[in-house]
């Protein structure tokens, strides 16, 4: 709500200054970096089998938390790009030690979390070393491709490849498998083509860094559309028909149709790049969120398909990624203006997914039996 009302403000004159970067940095590694950890750290000791959260790493991460929230809407971005960094590094931290203790055989694809949470730490860590030293344009460029677009990216492919199906009808998750006594690698679980696939996806970006942006943006469209049409079988309509299911289908088409129009409309970049933003990642977003918290709350799942708000956010953010999307083809008059609608809608969904969401999200109960 904070990082897209900074539009509303610049729209009505109460800031002067261009909140472009805020806004961003915000937007993923608040919302979007903060969405991801609750789910990974949730997930993560289930499919492993293994411990939740201990007492320190909750007091470590809510303090982590705290000083993104702090350090948000400074000016000088150094302290929240470092803050977001030992985010990326204890997230990591948790995610190894789950896998070193695991009794069970996680997802495969979940190994590209993984690598989703060492591009957002490379990418954070790059645009901290420029903004301390001014060196190296390049090194900035493919900082803000890792941090903006690729960590969220490998976090889609770690959690959709095998959830996505799922929550569409086409069931292809099985349980975590235990394995006794003997416990085998993990990397050599992980298929072979899920390595060609990270390769080519951290390469798209470098090749974008270096002005070879239509081929790298290219390399992901199609990465992108074969897990789409081969994984979560987008050309036809969801098995399962709920007011959630449609909005994880829709979401995904965004995701894709944002890809593909970087490469077809390279000038429109910034504003396309929109509707992977809004209507893929916060749309994708909310709506897994939702199932996590409904399962795990123990609430009845029809409430994916009767809730009248869930229904709402799902029409308004799908109004915010097409106004925002469409302003950059409106005269510079109105053009301000649509940014200010495009942040009401999101702001608007955000609210009533929250009024429907958080008063169901189970109480935390710590190892020693406390809620």
């Amino acid at each position: 709500m904070v990082g897209v009302s900074l539009w509303l403000f610049l729209v009505t004159g109460t800031i002067s200054f261009y909140p472009r970067e805020i806004h961003a940095d915000i937007m993923m590694g608040g919302f979007l970096f903060l969405f991801s950890a609750g789910f990974l750290m949730t997930a993560l000791p289930q499919f492993t089998a293994s411990f939740p959260m201990v007492t320190h790493e909750w007091i470590i991460f809510g303090l982590l938390t705290l000083f993104l929230s702090v350090t948000a809407l400074l000016q000088d971005r150094f302290p929240f790009h470092f803050t977001l960094a030992l985010s990326f590094t204890f997230l990591i931290r948790f995610f190894i030690w789950r896998i070193f203790k695991r009794t069970a055989m996680p997802p495969p694809p979940l190994w590209f979390a993984l690598i989703g949470l060492f591009v957002g730490l490379a990418g954070i860590t790059l645009i901290a070393v420029y903004e301390k030293t001014g060196q190296t344009e390049v090194l900035l460029s493919l900082g803000r491709l890792f941090f903006y677009q690729g960590m969220q990216l490998f976090l889609v492919l770690g959690v959709g490849l095998f959830l996505i199906p799922n929550l569409l009808g086409n069931f292809s998750c099985s349980p975590p498998m235990g394995f006794g006594n003997s416990q085998p690698a993990y990397l050599a679980s992980i298929p072979k083509p899920f390595w060609t696939i990270a390769t080519l996806l951290i390469a798209s970006f470098i090749l974008e860094a270096h002005s070879c942006p239509i081929l790298g943006r290219m390399i992901r469209a199609m990465l992108f559309s074969l897990v789409a049409f081969h994984d979560w079988k987008m050309m036809r309509l969801p098995r399962v028909r709920s007011t959630l299911s449609i909005g994880l289908w829709i979401s995904c088409w965004f995701l894709i149709g944002g890809l593909w129009l970087q490469v077809m409309a390279p000038n429109t970049d910034l504003h396309v790049r929109h509707l992977t933003y809004i209507g893929g990642f916060s749309l994708m977003t909310l709506m897994i969120a939702t199932r996590v918290t409904l399962a795990h709350g123990g609430h009845d799942l029809r409430i994916e398909k009767d809730s009248l708000l869930l229904k709402i956010t799902l029409g308004l953010i799908v109004l915010a990624a097409l106004t925002r999307a469409s302003a950059r083809f409106l005269p510079e008059a109105f053009y301000w203006q649509h940014l200010g609608y495009s942040a009401l809608a999101w702001m608007g969904a955000s609210f009533l997914w929250a009024w429907l969401c958080l008063p169901k999200i189970p109480a935390l109960v710590t190892p020693d039996g406390n809620t």
